[in-house]
């Protein structure tokens, strides 16, 4: 697949001008929803987003953007910060040119882009167990070809720290990093992701990609993204659920007047999670 079959395929399910250019914002990491035919910019991104949204609506004459005020609502189960997934940061009325998405392709989409992610250092398990969201990334950091998959995990509750899509000399891997622990939630949703989409290698550590492989890859990336996105909230649920098991093992060993070691907090959390068997095999 090269890069114009790429973006065919992306846009194969879409119908109108509207449509390609919503799926081509999403690409680049904009939450993007779409309920009974209006469009919004969901709370789940930040608000930075929506001042760079609104840039590229005026850039490419995609028409017009109105800014909503969201009153800040925690989610049960202490998921997150965010609000339910069916608020609007900005309401988008699309009026869009088949010059205006070949633009984007060729502006938004260029080799030389790159990005400058600089996310949180490791964390203290004490503080994981706090069971705070982790902080959400600005598209503007992000390389355009990871952004969704970056965005979508980060909403399922991974604090990612790195990526880059490989689109450029200097490439020819894409990554995405998170530190611990949040690098252990991260290889359970990646094992999914590679059962469910049949890619091979380590997301943290780099998927090398050639010139016949690399747009293959980066629409599995993209399918991947979708998923994961879609399933938001159940992996906010499997990770709480697993925080909440964390936290009764810990008073148990309070109770006896000790403090669990970095290496049986994560033999834990990697048992909750299914990173390891009932025999205590760790699960590649």
């Amino acid at each position: 697949m090269d890069r114009n079959a790429f973006f065919e395929l992306v846009l194969s399910d879409c119908t109108s001008n509207e449509e390609k250019a919503v799926k081509l914002l999403q690409l680049l990491g904009y939450f993007i929803h779409n309920v009974d035919g209006d469009y919004y910019l969901s709370d789940n991104a930040l608000t930075a987003d929506a001042e760079t949204l609104e840039e590229l609506f005026n850039m490419y004459s995609l028409g017009e953007t109105r800014r909503n005020n969201i009153p800040r609502i925690i989610c049960g189960k202490m998921q997150s910060s965010y609000s339910p997934p069916d608020k609007s940061i900005m309401d988008l009325s699309f009026s869009v040119s088949r010059d205006s998405l070949y633009r984007i392709i060729d502006d938004c989409f260029k080799s030389d882009r790159f990005g400058g992610e600089a996310g949180p250092a490791a964390m203290e398990w004490y503080e994981f167990l706090n069971g705070k969201p982790p902080k959400k990334v600005s598209v503007y950091c992000l390389e355009p070809f990871i952004a969704y998959y970056v965005k979508a995990v980060s909403a399922c509750g991974v604090a990612t720290c790195y990526s880059c899509d490989g689109n450029h000399p200097a490439g020819g891997k894409v990554i995405c990093g998170s530190n611990y622990p949040f690098s252990l939630f991260h290889k359970r949703i990646w094992l999914d992701v590679c059962t469910k989409f049949g890619i091979v290698g380590d997301i943290e550590n780099g998927i090398p990609f050639d010139s016949d492989s690399q747009y293959d890859l980066y629409y599995k990336m993209y399918q991947a993204a979708q998923y994961l996105y879609e399933n938001r909230m159940r992996y906010r649920e499997m990770k709480y659920d697993a925080i909440l098991i964390l936290r009764d093992h810990q008073k148990e060993m309070r109770k006896n007047k000790k403090k669990p070691t970095d290496e049986q907090y994560k033999d834990w959390f990697s048992k909750e999670l299914g990173l390891i068997g009932n025999s205590g095999m760790r699960l590649q």
